[in-house]
């Protein structure tokens, strides 16, 4: 959500085992049959509560949007901070 790649997920022993196994038994990483796995929840969950995935498709524009503001264009909105005086109480 902060956009980052990774994301930590603890499972039971059980769980992680289960996975682990049929991943295995299909011979897959582990870790793709994971990404599958929290892929599909997060569809079902996107589904089931709109205002989620608004919420996350105006958290990715305003990360598109703070990666394409280039130095120059912040130096140019920069006006300096303002005098004591000038700051209402």
């Amino acid at each position: 959500m902060y956009g980052y790649r990774r994301a930590r997920v603890d499972l039971d022993a059980d769980t992680h085992e289960c996975f682990r196994y049929f991943s295995l038994l299909r011979g897959v990483p582990v870790g793709g049959a994971m990404r599958q796995v929290l892929s599909r929840e997060a569809v079902t969950i996107e589904k089931e509560f709109p205002p989620i995935r608004a919420h996350m498709l105006a958290w990715r524009a305003a990360m598109a949007a703070a990666r394409s503001v280039d130095g120059n264009a912040v130096a140019a909105c920069d006006t300096g901070s303002p005098e004591l005086e000038e700051i209402p109480f």
